[in-house]
């Protein structure tokens, strides 16, 4: 190895050493709560306080349900941390009719800074960061008979953490936070995976039946093509959601 390529890999090593004593990696779960809601029939029997019947409504969001995630943080200073952070959101059924559910899922993609105050063994922190979001929502119908996916499209909202880091005199920390996502998921298209609990009827059906492409605006004069996908006005559903989340962080080579 010639003297110029020697010392290339050793400011490499000593550039990649410097770098990972800044770095940190955490692992957190928790479960979130609905917030930000729309409301939508529940399809069951309900009476108001003057007595008349009907069908009620419930407030939902599909943000709600059991997530995990990973972050990974470079240490700019004691006191600011850049980063990007991953997570998986597995939505808590709904019952939206009488057979009918809906169940969301959704990976997450967060560039994000945090803000620290390093106060002995305990310190406060807040986040801050972008969501984007990749998400699916599941809808089945008549108890099962029809089960539909809706996906494509990108989420983008906004993630707002604050909690409390606990150090040790190891290089494991532990933490607990809460953490507020305000995000909203419109699918571009849905597409029938299950019809008929029995038979199959799916192989029996065009494609226009299978497939339903949501868009933006849809022509008066427009006519449906049996072997294209369906047209439908594209809506919106509430992901937002506030919840404490608990885990541990790692730094590494010991900052």
């Amino acid at each position: 190895m010639s003297m110029r390529n020697f010392l290339v890999s050793f400011l490499l090593i000593l550039s990649f050493h410097g770098l990972a004593q800044k770095l940190s990696i955490s692992f957190e779960g928790g479960y979130q709560h609905k917030l930000a809601t729309a409301k939508k029939w529940d399809g069951k029997p309900a009476t108001d306080q003057f007595g008349n019947s009907g069908l009620g409504l419930i407030n939902y969001s599909l943000g709600q349900g059991m997530i995990a995630g990973t972050e990974i943080m470079y240490r700019l200073n004691p006191n600011w941390q850049v980063g990007l952070g991953v997570n998986y959101l597995i939505g808590s059924k709904m019952e939206f009719w009488i057979g009918d559910t809906f169940q969301s899922k959704m990976l997450r993609l967060i560039p994000q800074a945090n803000f620290r105050i390093n106060h002995n063994k305990v310190s406060p922190f807040f986040s801050s960061g972008f969501i984007v979001g990749f998400g699916q929502i599941i809808s089945s119908r008549d108890y099962g008979d029809i089960v539909s996916k809706r996906s494509k499209g990108l989420s983008f909202g906004f993630k707002n953490s604050f909690g409390v880091d606990i150090q040790t005199n190891t290089r494991i920390n532990f933490f607990i936070k809460t953490d507020i996502y305000t995000q909203s998921y419109g699918p571009k298209q849905s597409e029938k995976i299950v019809w008929g609990k029995d038979f199959d009827l799916l192989p029996s059906k065009t494609v226009s039946e299978i497939f339903v492409d949501y868009v933006d605006s849809i022509g008066e004069n427009e006519i449906q093509d049996p072997n294209k996908p369906s047209k439908a006005l594209r809506r919106f559903y509430p992901f937002s959601s506030i919840g404490v989340n608990l885990g541990l962080v790692i730094r590494m080579f010991g900052q």
